[in-house]
């Protein structure tokens, strides 16, 4: 049972607990009366808690020095600390995200390794993809454009093709797990299950948002020399190769290809312009012709086609002769396609 009413004595001592700092409830525990006997003592003789010495020495100086000899990758975003038991605001340097904290709590818990996403998370991530235009980051944001569903702190890309996930995984140096969506689990026509990539970095989100990223258009950040990378990926989500039998009664059965994109009518025509300025100008395989399709709540939709080995060759080339080794997969169906179509031609 918790005393009400204390003695003389009692009351000198919880006096002294409160000037020395030490919390109201467990000064209410020590004494066995309840913190509101403890506050109003403190009101009635107008006491303040004072800062312990054992916390006085955590200047905003002392913070960041604790921080960078432990090698933590939190970094303090506050200007002011009144006390390490009241949260600040701290920011992770591996994916970018702002949260607060006490510094007592961050110390008891150990997590000076990232935030809570990152620190608990078992999966690991290129979170500085974006910093710089690569071909690899170039390549991510083909696919962002395609397929890329942004929700909260997360992006996820879902597709019937499972390694189209795992060559975006390797991208970006990703582990998370690839898994059937379990809100769109099958494809109505052939029964085939839909695969999902959901990675959590708040840092990729941002910069996606300050490079303007949307499904309408081309980024304008892509540079020339990385316009086949990221129209690769775009296409490797949007895009499939037919493989084409034209029968004759006189002449032999003969192999054909036809080379697809599809997506919103402005990006198509800007895929088809760029293609056209990196062909070859004497040659009228970098043409291509268009096919609009309008379907009710879609907008204007196009789909951009290169039909006949030859135009399907030079498209293709440019997508994978210039683009580095890492990123061509000699399992990928489209690059299979690709040495196809060289076939075809020396056939001809």
């Amino acid at each position: 049972m918790f005393e009400r009413k204390i003695t003389p004595i009692k009351e000198k001592n919880i006096m002294k607990q409160i000037l020395e700092g030490h919390p109201y409830a467990k000064i209410a525990k020590k004494y066995k009366v309840c913190t509101s006997t403890i506050q109003r003592t403190a009101a009635q003789n107008h006491l303040r808690r004072q800062i312990p010495k054992s916390q006085k020495k955590w200047t905003l100086q002392n913070i960041d020095k604790f921080l960078l000899d432990n090698n933590s990758t939190i970094r303090r975003n506050s200007i002011e600390v009144i006390n390490t038991r009241i949260p600040i605001e701290f920011k992770c340097l591996l994916c970018g995200d702002n949260w607060k904290q006490s510094f007592d709590s961050l110390k008891r818990k150990k997590n000076l390794q990232g935030c809570s996403n990152c620190g608990n998370n078992p999966h690991t991530l290129y979170h500085d993809i974006l910093n710089t235009i690569d071909p690899y980051s170039a390549y991510f944001l083909g696919t962002v454009t395609a397929k890329g569903c942004i929700k909260g702190k997360t992006i996820s890309f879902s597709s019937p093709n499972k390694a189209k996930l795992t060559k975006l995984a390797k991208t970006m140096s990703a582990t998370y797990p690839i898994t059937i969506d379990p809100h769109n689990k099958y494809i109505t026509s052939n029964l085939k299950p839909v695969f999902k990539l959901t990675i959590q970095s708040p840092k990729i989100i941002q910069k996606l948002k300050e490079l303007k990223v949307d499904k309408s258009s081309i980024p304008k950040c892509i540079p020339k020399i990385y316009m086949h990378d990221f129209i690769r990926g775009y296409f490797d989500f949007t895009g499939y190769v037919e493989i084409l039998t034209h029968a004759n009664k006189i002449k032999p059965p003969k192999e054909s290809m036809r080379v697809n994109i599809c997506g919103n009518q402005i990006l198509v025509n800007q895929i088809q312009s760029q293609f056209k300025k990196c062909a070859n100008k004497k040659t009228a395989w970098g043409k291509g012709y268009l096919t609009q399709k309008s379907r009710e709540g879609l907008g204007n939709r196009a789909e951009l086609h290169y039909n006949g080995a030859r135009s399907a060759n030079a498209f293709l080339s440019w997508l994978y002769n210039t683009s580095p080794n890492t990123l061509k997969y000699v399992d990928d169906e489209k690059y299979k396609a690709y040495i196809h179509s060289e076939h075809l031609i020396e056939k001809e």
